[in-house]
């Protein structure tokens, strides 16, 4: 990232999603490091469950839409993006995290469905 940019890690319960990540507390809730200031305050969603299921929701309503209206494939297909959130298709592992975790095999979501070349 960038010098002086911010990277807030919603993750870091869990490890984190960058590198850098270090669990912080409310008191003192940041830290820099390479330039960067970050916040990894530890299960920071439930600290505004309104405010978190708002966002959530209004994430996601476009992607069920897209799914419910026009199907799993179309979505895949028009949102190469979608295809990387796909964990299990047509009951089989495609993530390859979720089948190391457990011990499941990993299949290629493009041997799963059958997508245009775009979007694998």
């Amino acid at each position: 990232m960038k010098p002086r940019s911010v990277m807030v890690d919603v993750d870091v319960d869990r490890g984190g999603c960058v590198e850098t990540s270090r669990l912080t507390t409310l008191q003192q809730p940041i830290y820099k490091e390479a330039g960067v200031t970050h916040y990894c305050v530890k299960n920071m969603p439930t600290a505004v469950p309104v405010t978190n299921t708002k966002a959530l929701s209004d994430i996601l309503l476009p992607y069920v839409r897209e799914v419910a209206g026009r199907g799993l494939m179309y979505a895949i297909n028009s949102d190469a993006g979608f295809g990387r959130g796909v964990a299990v298709a047509e009951g089989r592992v495609v993530d390859p995290v979720l089948a190391r975790a457990t011990g499941t095999e990993h299949n290629l979501l493009s041997s799963v469905l059958t997508l245009r070349s775009e979007a694998r």
